[in-house]
Order: structure tokens, then sequence, then C-alpha cells
């Protein structure tokens, strides 16, 4: 079943070679010679497709509907926390593991089969034989990730259903691409940054063009088959291999582009629709999320900014190793890290650090901003090895080699080194912790193969639940409002859900969220707007 075209092992592309399209090798304990970080899980190929869907009464929300066709799932607890060096408690609470193979190219004009992974999340309690609740946080995240560290939090939904986690091609349990060296993926942090009166546009459209060319070089002729729409797919090939019409779907950050380009190509394959914490969408110009990368960072620099507020209230609040003048001290460092008077350290190295710490979901709130104050506080007091440490550590949680594969490949319209020119000044004023940077990572993905967007659907009968939060330092705040029309003119009641915590993801962090999240999916009826509390 898995017939595969000849590929090309020349030295230069073993290593994504190797990763990325020996997939069913890096499942299997007897291929030694190829080392894996995934679990030894079986691969389940499917069924035929799922016969004709069934049309809801009118009014009535399309049925939830349990897998007819069972996996093998195994155990994999201790296996993802330790993938992820996760120091989380898992009460009560089993994870486990399952792949299965997908055509890389649903046209068939590439003859490679990938691996998806899957991690399913349940209690002893959760029932049997229930639809389950489908996570896909897309290339913000890997989504076993984000399950391994959201289910203290999801016991409403896990209390009724599995939750079962989709890594997006190129990230966590699925076939991984590998194809950046240390030395680059540094350079993407710190942008190209350390040399004295090098022009930092030219830095970083340079780091941009370098990060293209190792990850198209290893991964042709598969450059353009991990976008959004081809994560779409892979999902209607899971609906399909469990013989089902539909699928109770949420999308956590990027996973909400591919939840909705997944709503859009398979109308009628959706029973529930979560978009939660949805990258911007631009004024003008594709009406997908995540589409325009001047739009994405803009929302995103304010929502940083806004957790970085959060962050100075904490400092304020406590004995803080900053000081009461939490903001005033990461002016000053990023402007002694602009001046290459904190070392090796760099400004994109110091916004890495805070981003990735402000929302990330591995810890509590005050946890996280603990550890982001002294690391922060080390590097104001001239050692700056902790705050470079985090920064990677976050670098590998929100880009690695898949992610930034996926990320470019749903930025279909994309900044060019002018565009970033003409607005830095602003940027800087505007958004002063974290607008310079920002502006200048969209170069990274500026040299990437344009790819056509997908639209939104035009199309929809499920109940379509809109969450976000108000300190959001990855997707910023805004989206829900935009989409709301679009997917009511669709046909799709709406449902907004605001979260007045500090993070990314309002299923991942709120209790409150996935309380109503769970109503939602069960009885599928759309309530009232509401807002969590933090």
């Amino acid at each position: 079943m898995q017939n595969r075209a000849t590929v090309d092992h020349s030295p230069l592309r073993r290593r994504a070679v190797l990763a990325l399209l020996l997939g069913a090798c890096l499942f299997a304990s007897a291929c030694g010679a190829v080392p894996s970080n995934r679990p030894d899980v079986a691969i389940d190929y499917g069924p035929p497709p799922a016969g004709t869907r069934d049309e809801a009464p009118d009014g009535a929300p399309p049925e939830l509907e349990a897998p007819q066709t069972a996996m093998r799932w195994q155990d994999c607890t201790a296996t993802v926390l330790a993938h992820y060096n996760l120091d989380v408690d898992l009460p009560g609470v089993t994870l486990e593991c399952v792949s299965f193979a997908v055509p890389s190219d649903p046209d068939g004009r590439v003859a490679e089969w990938l691996n998806i992974g899957l991690t399913r999340a349940r209690l002893a309690e959760t029932p049997e034989n229930v639809a389950p609740l489908v996570l896909t946080t897309g290339a913000s995240q890997p989504a076993s990730r984000a399950l391994a560290t959201m289910v203290d939090t999801s016991g409403a939904i896990l209390a009724e259903r599995p939750i079962v986690a989709v890594d997006r091609r190129g990230t966590g349990f699925s076939d991984r691409v590998s194809c950046f060296t240390r030395a680059l993926e540094e350079q993407q942090i710190d942008l190209g940054a350390g040399t004295p009166g090098r022009d930092p546009v030219d830095a970083a459209a340079t780091v941009g063009r370098d990060s293209t060319l190792a990850c198209t070089d290893h991964i042709e002729p598969l450059e353009t088959l991990f976008t959004a729409t081809n994560a779409a797919h892979d999902l209607n090939a899971l609906r399909d291999f469990w013989g089902v019409d539909t699928l109770a779907v949420a999308g956590v950050g990027n996973g909400a582009v591919v939840a909705l380009a997944y709503a859009a190509l398979f109308p009628g394959g959706v029973s529930r629709l979560i978009i939660d914490s949805a990258p911007a969408v631009a004024e003008s110009g594709p009406s997908m999320p995540g589409a325009d990368s001047l739009a994405v960072a803009a929302q995103q620099a304010e929502g940083a900014e806004a957790a970085l507020g959060t962050f100075a209230s904490y400092c304020q609040s406590i004995d803080c190793p900053l000081g009461p003048d939490a903001l005033g001290e990461i002016r000053s460092l990023l402007e002694q890290a602009a001046n290459g008077q904190a070392g090796p350290l760099t400004p994109g190295a110091v916004v890495t650090a805070i981003l990735g710490s402000l929302g990330e979901t591995s810890q509590p709130p005050n946890d996280r901003m603990e550890r982001l104050a002294q690391a922060l506080a080390a590097a104001r007091g001239g050692t700056a090895d902790g705050l470079i440490q985090l920064s990677y550590d976050m670098h590998s949680i929100m880009g690695d080699d898949g992610q930034f594969i996926g990320q470019c490949s749903d930025a279909t319209t994309r900044a060019v080194p002018e565009n970033i020119r003409e607005l830095l000044g602003g940027w800087s004023s505007d958004y002063p912790h974290v607008g310079e940077v920002l502006a200048l990572r969209q170069l990274l993905c500026a040299a990437w193969p344009a790819i056509d967007p997908v639209e939104l659907p035009d199309e929809l009968s499920a109940p379509a639940l809109l969450a976000e939060g108000e300190n959001d330092p990855w997707s910023g705040t805004g989206t829900s409002a935009d989409l709301r029309g679009s997917l009511l003119a669709s046909g799709a009641a709406t449902f907004r859900l605001g979260w007045q915590g500090m993070g990314h993801g309002v299923l991942l962090h709120s209790q409150c969220g996935a309380q109503l999240i769970a109503a939602m999916i069960t009885n599928g009826r759309v309530p009232e707007d509401n807002t969590c509390p933090a």
C-alpha cells in the first residue's frame, strides 16, 4: 500500500529524507539504523472511504458519531512526557498513541505516503464508543504536546469523550522534517543579528532564504504539500478511516486555519467546529486567518504587549526579581542586546523567551512568569545563559523545522524587505517590546514557494464556537469578531467565548472555557456569548 517514488538519498538530503519519507521504518523496532524519538506504535492504513453522508434534519445540529473502525492504541504517557520534556502531573489520565498513513498528495501527483501521529487522552471513566473531540494546533505547536499540557483543564470534556490530537505533517509524532542545523535555528531566533553595522532587514531576509533553501532542497518534491489544505485532507482521511460521516473538530492557533480549511473543503464532514485563538484576518485580501503575514504579526504584537502588561502587574504585586518596573527593565535589556552590550544575547532571543513563556501551557501562569522574570533579571545582571537557553527551549515549541514549513506555507501574502523597512519605525513605537523583532521575523518566510490560499467555508451546518483570550502573545485578539459574520453567512450558528487570562488557547488554559465547550459539543446548542475569568 505504501508505493513510494524513487528518493534521492544523497548526503545533502539524507537527514530530512530519513526523517520524513521513511515513516513506516520510524515506527518499527527493526529499523535500528534510523533512530526514532517517537513511541513504538502500530500503523493503521484504514478501510475504504465512508459512504454517502446523511443529511441532518432541518435546524438540528449534525449527529456526533463514534468511530466505527478500531485503532491499535498503545499507552504512551511516559513517552510523550519524556519526548517534550514535560514535568506535568496527569492524575487519572492516560495518553495513547497510534499512527495512520496518508498519501502526501491528495491529487496523486506525488506517490509518497506519510504517517500522521495521533495521541488520545482519556480518563478511566471516559465512556467507550463515543465521538471524540479531534484537536489540531496546526503549526503553532505539536498537537500531542498541547494535549499533554491541557488535560488538567479539560476534565469536563474528558468526562464525556476522549480527545484525539492530530499532529500536523512534519511535527510531533507525525513523520517529522529535520532540515535545520542548530546554527541555523539560532540564526532564526537572532534574525541574523550579531554583526556590527549589518542592516537588520538584510540580515533577517538572508536567514529566511537560507532556511527556505535548507528545507526545500531536503523535502523536494513535497515542498508544497505541507499546507493547511493538506492537513485538512489528513483530517478527512481520519474521518474515512473511522468510517464516520462527521468529526467534532477543535482548532487552536494555527490549528484554527486547519479546522476552517477542513470545514471549507468538506462542509458535510463537520459536526461541531471550535475555532480557538485563530491568527489575524487581513482587512483586504485572503479571507482565511493567517494568510497575510503582516496582519498576523500586528495582531500578535498587540497580544504580546497585552500579555506583557499582565506580566508587569504580576511583578508589581510580588517581590519580582526584575523589580517594580519590569517593562522598563525589559526595554533596557533589549537596548543593551541591540547595541551588542549583552554578550551573545540578541533582541530576538529576548522576545522569543518572552513570547514562549507567556503563551505556552506546561506550567501555571505564575510559574511561567516567575521563570521568565528570573531569566530576565539574570541577563540584566550580566548572566544571559539562562535566558538564551530559555529562548531556544521556547523556539523548539513554537518554530521547529516542520512548524516553520507549515507556517510559511499558510502565509500566502508575505512581507518583503521593502514592507519591513517602511513599518519598522512605527512598529517600534506602537509595540515597543516586541514590534521590531516580530516585523523582522516575517522575512523568514519571504522566500518560501508561493501557494494559493484556501477560502473560508461558504456552507456550514455545524454549530461553531469562536474563542480567544484577551492576553494572547501568540495570536492576539480580534479574529473572532472578524470571522463571525462569514460563518453566520455560511449558515453556522455561532457563539463567542472570551477569556480574561494570559496565554495561548482558551481550551488549553481555561477550565471554564472547557466546560462551555464540552456542553456545546454534547448538546449542539449555541448559548449566548460569554466570558471566562482568568
